[in-house]
């Protein structure tokens, strides 16, 4: 008869092998995104890394204390820690440096996470795709478009390896130097949602969604009437395991007014099922629209560009681990921050996590 350790190593094989192949999976949709030719898909482009140019970004000139907008009275200067405070003077930076100083100096990561979510909205099919998702987690088609919407999109780096991914949340034994060790990565949307955040703080409440409201208008002011228009909040925190805080560090998040674009809108009336297939076995089954499949599809497009057309890879670093690891640990209603939430969501409803839920059929 097999030995015990026979039989261990048997069934970690098997869940590796089983990891491996639903990582193979990709959903397809119907409907048509992209300028390229005909034939072509927008996976099969090579999309250039873009630059803060190519998005218009929520003006950073109101003062992160006093709620201050940019005049001719005030001189506004970024953190130069973080380069994600604004301060209309001295002495509102000094007010705000005792809690500010534990989360500064994180400049490097939020280049990254920039740059990240400039080339993610750069791919017309991606960008469609999370539109859809707003649209249907907002419910949308059902309210006053002359209303401005608001939506925090979670962001996350993950493993291109799944194994890597495993064994950073415990699913699979591994060594400490396996899981320290340099990780490939690539960027994947963790969630979309909706106020109300209940773990934001007044001050971040209002920055969220009071003060860009000049910059909502004048969008607005651009556009026909009628057109849907709102706020999309990229956050890419931590766990903020390591302070013990609950709230988003929002030094990582980054503010973009959008203008929902019509054929995102008539995708999300029309609804249309996607396909999803696990390429390693051949199999397929139609999966309704909803949000998590429109993620979904983000996210497998993503996973299975190995040769990074999309430049949407990225270095795992230590925070993403952190975060990748909080996910396995037992729910803190009071304690973990909106991006575990997210993570944790994203890990129930897509088809690659199943295998971490000891589910077999990874069609599910």
């Amino acid at each position: 008869m097999p030995s015990t350790r026979a039989k261990c190593s048997s069934a970690v094989d098997k869940i590796k092998l089983m990891l491996e192949i639903v990582a193979t999976t990709k959903m397809t949709h119907s409907c048509r995104t992209d300028p390229a030719p005909k034939g072509n898909s927008v996976s099969d482009v090579r999309v250039q890394p873009a630059n803060e140019e190519s998005l218009k970004v929520v003006s950073d000139n109101v003062c992160t204390i006093c709620f201050k907008t940019d005049s001719k009275d005030a001189l506004f200067k970024l953190c130069s820690g973080c380069q994600g405070k604004m301060y209309c003077s001295k002495e509102c930076q000094a007010r705000d440096w005792p809690e500010h100083k534990s989360r500064c100096g994180q400049n490097d990561r939020r280049k990254r996470h920039k740059k990240l979510v400039y080339t993610l909205l750069s791919n017309t099919d991606l960008r469609i795709f999370l539109q859809v998702a707003i649209i249907l987690s907002l419910d949308l088609l059902h309210k006053n478009w002359d209303e401005h919407f608001y939506v925090m999109v979670g962001l996350g780096v993950e493993p291109r390896n799944i194994l890597d991914f495993a064994r950073l949340r415990g699913d699979l034994e591994a060594t400490n130097a396996a899981v320290e060790k340099k990780m490939k990565g690539m960027i994947q949307i963790n969630g979309v949602f909706g106020p109300p955040w209940p773990l934001l703080d007044e001050r971040e409440r209002r920055l969220t969604l009071e003060i860009p409201k000049q910059e909502r208008e004048q969008i607005r002011a651009l556009v026909l009437p009628k057109t849907p228009v709102g706020l999309v909040n990229f956050s890419m925190g931590d766990t903020g395991e390591a302070k013990e805080e609950a709230h988003l560090n929002f030094v990582n998040v980054v503010r973009i007014p959008t203008v929902l674009d019509p054929l995102a809108i008539l995708i999300a009336h029309k609804a249309p099922p996607f396909t999803r297939t696990v390429l390693a076995t051949g199999t397929s089954r139609p999966v309704p629209m909803t949000v998590a499949s429109c993620l979904e599809y983000i996210n497998t497009t993503i996973r299975l560009d190995k040769d990074n057309l999309l430049s949407l890879h990225a270095d795992v670093k230590p925070e993403d681990k952190r975060l990748i690891r909080a996910s396995a640990a037992p729910i803190r209603d009071d304690k973990d921050s909106l991006d575990l939430g997210f993570l944790r969501l994203k890990i129930e409803n897509e088809n690659v996590y199943k295998v971490l839920g000891g589910l077999t059929d990874i069609l599910l």
